[in-house]
């Protein structure tokens, strides 16, 4: 299916939204205000502000859990609601949810945290499951300019592990 939407066109949304249109798709980007709007169009998206109007056969849902756990997971329903389920709605999650917090290895098995923050992702990515939608826990979602290599990059040594959380 050639239409998406992308709910949260911030910088990973966006990213998506500019491969997917060279890809062939018609791609929507949902935004909470217009400040961005002028740039989504100069990519070739269509912007829209946030609605519960609509019909989207794929979604991809990028928006990060900053607010409190009732509205994160009332705005992840509410796109779930646009959802027509004639593509596929992808949630975009965090490798946040896993405990590990030294450096050690971490895989798809390993502890999740307890925190408020990966709890709410967690009971985010059961609604979309049982929605029969797509989990992305995505690592190292940063460029040269952004994230915490930036930090370790400017010192002489480091005691971290190459296949730790920061490799």
């Amino acid at each position: 299916n050639s239409e998406l939407i992308i709910v949260g066109a911030g910088w990973l949304g966006s990213r998506v939204g500019q491969l997917m249109l060279r890809a062939g798709a018609q791609v929507t980007a949902e935004t909470l205000t217009s400040s961005s709007h002028g740039q989504i169009k100069a990519v070739g998206m269509i912007p829209r502000i946030r609605s519960s109007e609509g019909s989207f056969g794929s979604i991809l849902f990028a928006i990060p859990p900053s607010s409190g756990p009732g509205s994160y997971h009332s705005e992840l329903n509410r796109a779930l609601s646009l959802w027509n389920k004639s593509g596929q709605f992808v949630f975009i999650s965090s490798t946040s949810v896993y405990a590990e917090e030294n450096g050690g290895t971490v895989t798809e098995h390993s502890p999740l945290s307890d925190s408020l923050r990966a709890q709410t992702l967690i009971q985010a990515e059961k609604q979309v499951l049982q929605a029969e939608g797509t989990v992305l826990r995505p690592a190292g979602l940063y460029d040269e300019t952004s994230g915490p290599h930036t930090y370790y990059a400017s010192q002489r040594t480091s005691d971290l592990r190459g296949d730790g959380i920061i490799n």
